[in-house]
């Protein structure tokens, strides 16, 4: 088996693989730090994630809106306003 038959069989399985380990590596302390609080302070974990959630929901969405409206006015849409 050549190198170009090894990687069309299993190049997009290495390529998964690669990049499952990457996410382990830069989200892997993150989830563990979450678990080690979530087995210590139950209750503050729960009600902080969903603080968090109700947070994104309602205030994250304002702020996409008007980062959009923002870029669409200074640097893509050259006739932004000057529409009748």
């Amino acid at each position: 088996m050549d190198f170009a038959l090894f990687m069309e069989r299993y190049g997009y399985k290495l390529l998964a693989l690669i990049f499952i380990i990457a996410l382990g590596i830069v989200f892997g302390p993150f989830l563990y730090g979450f678990v080690i609080l979530l087995k210590k302070y139950p209750t503050f974990t729960i009600v902080m994630f969903v603080v968090g959630a109700v947070y994104t929901f309602l205030f994250r969405s304002k702020y996409w809106d008007a980062y959009a409206k923002a870029m669409a006015k200074y640097f893509y849409d050259d006739k932004y306003g000057k529409r009748p």
